[in-house]
């Protein structure tokens, strides 16, 4: 099974390519991979690292999940159980997150549930990434600034801006806070 999903990943970048009506060159100018990676990739002599897969597939358009996903096609409809859903690695302490989105190819939004525990936060640095960002404040209070205001939300509040502005974000209560979040697009590839 695992080289299948291995062969999958350079079968479906040349396809990709050839629907896109990319050269290997035009892909290569676009991802910042080289066009001799770019080729071993595509005909399986070479297993690209997830910083180059990243890369491709941004350039192709498509979440990484699209090149490794095993079995079936992504699907036009899905429904994802509360038992079924997938926790995401979260790079921030005292945050966890759990992904609501399927697998849905060339979706346009994804979803979160986010438990942010006391003094949990986005980050020393601030945000920002190309689209939409919508938060729900499901229980207690979260704070964003954005740009230099600051905007507290309680339970029931909702937020919704453009997430090129800079951006941040932090629970600032003694209590966990509960939101569901709304990207569109995705700012990261799941």
């Amino acid at each position: 099974m695992r080289d299948e999903v291995i062969q999958n990943i350079g079968d479906r970048i040349r396809t990709l390519r050839k629907e896109n009506h990319f050269s290997i060159k035009k892909l290569s100018e676009m991802s910042g991979v080289s066009p001799a990676g770019i080729h071993k990739i595509e005909t399986n002599r070479m297993v690209p690292t997830i910083t180059v897969l990243l890369k491709l597939a941004k350039a192709l358009n498509k979440r990484i999940s699209y090149f490794v996903e095993e079995g079936e096609a992504p699907r036009e409809v899905e429904l994802i159980r509360k038992r079924d859903r997938k926790r995401l690695h979260s790079s921030r302490a005292h945050v966890w997150t759990e992904n609501l989105a399927g697998s849905m190819e060339d979706g346009l939004l994804t979803g979160i549930l986010c438990t942010i525990e006391p003094e949990g936060n986005s980050g020393r640095e601030k945000m920002s990434h190309r689209g939409e960002e919508m938060v729900l404040v499901l229980d207690n209070a979260i704070e964003f600034k954005i740009r230099n205001e600051i905007y507290p939300l309680s339970k029931g509040d909702c937020l919704h801006f453009r997430s090129e502005i800079p951006h941040s974000w932090r629970n600032p209560s003694n209590k966990q806070t509960r939101t569901f979040w709304v990207f569109a697009p995705a700012p990261f590839l799941l």
